[in-house]
C-alpha cells in the first residue's frame, strides 16, 4: 500500500527466507504492481524455458552466423538475437506485425511456433529453432551484406595471419577456420541465386591472396640479395604491405 506520508510502497514478503518481513520500497524497485504479478511470473516462466531449449548453441557456427546475419540486415533494430552464454539464441521482435510481412513469413505460424510467445510488453520472444529459420530467410533476402560482410571478415583475418610468424599462428589458424565454418553456412543460407557469384567473388579472393604472397616473397628475396631499391620499387607500383615484407627479412 502507499504511504501518505512517505514515498514509496509497504511491501509484505509472502515466502522464502524474508517470509513475513515488511519493508517500503521505491516504485522503482518494483517490477509491477501486484494486479500483474502473475504476468510477470508467466513471463519469467516462459523466458527460461526459450532460454534452456537454446543457451546450448552458443558459440557454434550456426550461432555465429545468425548473430551476423542479425547484425548485418537493414534497417537495423527490426530483429534481436540475445547472446550471452546465459540467454544465447533467443530472438526478440518488437513489432512482429510488421517485421513478419517484411521477412515474407507468416505472423500467425510464428505466433505459434513451439516456444514463441509475445511477452506483457508486447514483444514477441522465441527459443532458437525459430531464431534459426527467421536468421535463414533474413541472410536469403539479404543475401549480398551478408556475403560481403563475411568475406570482409575473412579478409581481414587472412591477412592478419600472413602477417604472423609460425609459433604465433595457432590461435589465428582457429579464428579463420571458424569463420570459414560461417561462411559455408551463410553460402547456404543466401540462396541459389547468390551460390555461383559467392564461389566466383571467393576464388578470385583466394588467387588475389596467393598472388601477394608471391610478390611479398619476391620482394623479400630482392631485399636480401641486396636489390633494396628494385623490392621499393615493387612495393610502390604495387601496393604490397611494405612491413610485412621487412619483417620477413628480418
Amino acid at each position: 500500500m502507499n504511504h501518505p506520508r512517505r514515498r514509496g510502497v509497504h511491501v509484505r514478503f509472502l515466502d522464502g527466507e524474508d517470509a513475513g518481513i515488511q519493508e517500503w520500497a521505491g516504485g522503482e524497485q518494483l517490477p509491477a504492481r501486484w494486479d500483474d504479478a502473475q504476468k510477470v511470473i508467466q513471463d519469467d516462466v516462459n523466458l527460461a524455458t526459450a532460454i534452456e531449449e537454446s543457451k546450448h548453441l552458443h558459440g557454434s557456427p550456426e550461432w555465429e552466423a545468425a548473430k551476423l546475419v542479425f547484425l548485418m540486415i537493414r534497417p537495423k533494430g527490426r530483429i534481436h538475437m540475445l547472446h550471452t552464454k546465459v540467454d544465447a539464441g533467443v530472438v526478440r521482435i518488437k513489432d512482429l506485425g510488421k517485421v513478419a510481412p517484411w521477412l515474407r513469413m507468416d505472423e500467425h505460424e510464428l505466433l505459434e511456433a513451439e516456444g514463441a510467445f509475445v511477452d506483457r510488453y508486447g514483444t514477441y520472444i522465441a527459443p532458437w529453432p525459430v531464431t534459426l529459420r527467421i536468421a535463414r530467410r533474413a541472410a536469403e533476402l539479404q543475401a549480398d551484406t551478408v556475403l560481403e560482410e563475411i568475406l570482409r571478415r575473412l579478409d581481414s583475418e587472412r591477412e592478419y595471419l600472413d602477417q604472423r610468424r609460425s609459433w604465433e599462428r595457432g590461435r589465428g589458424e582457429k579464428k579463420v577456420a571458424r569463420l570459414e565454418a560461417v561462411a559455408r553456412l551463410l553460402h547456404t543460407w543466401c540462396g541459389e541465386e547468390t551460390l555461383e557469384r559467392y564461389d566466383e567473388l571467393e576464388a578470385l579472393r583466394a588467387e588475389v591472396r596467393r598472388l601477394g604472397l608471391v610478390v611479398e616473397k619476391a620482394i623479400a628475396a630482392l631485399r636480401q640479395n641486396g636489390h633494396r631499391a628494385i623490392a621499393a620499387t615493387i612495393e610502390r607500383d604495387l601496393g604490397v604491405r611494405t612491413t610485412t615484407s621487412r619483417d620477413r627479412d628480418r
